[in-house]
């Protein structure tokens, strides 16, 4: 019965991965815009008034997990154009939100000191790669398992927009050291939570065998990638 039911629970996996269809992208594309706008706009006055239950409400509006699983999920499916596709939808919310991030802190009255949420992302550790490592798993196993309740934990698990909206605030403040320290932690987060959602994926059965038979080479490419640049990071950290 287990393997009966694979080929349809894989096909739901895969829509709560994936937009399918052209009609679909452009909703899709809209939806993430605004709560990518909503999120870094939360994000960015909680940092500069430096409450951390602000932040922790950003991160659980920010929608920057979804296509950071799906380019997990493009990786096990052996899909390169997917997972390109969502490699730039996160640099480009990223930038997205570093951009508005400073917008507002420009527009913001003065920041005499840096509030300390701020500085708590220009701090990565060897501990932040963990976590990430931990999220991405968990994460990848929660949408496998439709388990949507852990979904707001693991969010607020991995920080992906708190460190840009901080890099943000910083870059405006004329702390560019800094900045770079929470671009850093972001990437540092990107990359953990890509390589441990592919891992899980595999590992629940979402690839079947023929799909990873047949993109065999790619698979091992992006998965000996990101395992190189997890202890590329993991050194310096």
């Amino acid at each position: 019965d287990v393997y009966k039911r694979q080929p349809q629970e894989r096909r739901e996996v895969l829509e709560d991965l994936f937009v399918f269809g052209k009609e679909n992208q452009k909703p899709f594309l809209v939806r993430m815009t605004v709560l990518l706008v909503l999120s870094t706009i939360i994000a960015t006055a909680g940092l500069l008034s430096d409450s951390s239950a602000v932040v922790i409400g950003a991160m659980l509006v920010a929608p920057m997990m979804n296509p950071v699983l799906s380019a997990a999920g493009a990786v096990v499916m052996g899909w390169p154009k997917r997972f390109y596709s969502s490699i730039w939808l996160v640099l480009a919310m990223g930038l997205g939100a570093l951009v508005l991030s400073s917008l507002i802190t420009w527009l913001s009255p003065e920041v005499i000191f840096l509030p300390e949420q701020v500085l708590a992302r220009t701090r990565p550790t060897f501990y932040d790669l963990l976590i990430a490592l931990a999220a991405g798993s968990a994460g990848a196993n929660t949408i496998t398992h439709k388990e949507s309740g852990a979904i707001p934990g693991v969010a607020v698990a991995v920080a992906l927009l708190p460190p840009l909206a901080s890099s943000g605030v910083l870059l405006v403040t004329g702390e560019f050291e800094l900045a770079l320290r929470a671009v850093v932690l972001f990437f540092t987060n990107l990359v953990a939570m890509v390589l441990a959602g592919a891992l899980t994926f595999m590992a629940c059965g979402v690839s079947p065998a023929s799909a990873r038979a047949h993109s065999a080479e790619f698979i091992r490419k992006q998965l000996g990638l990101f395992a190189v640049m997890v202890i590329a990071i993991c050194i310096p950290l």
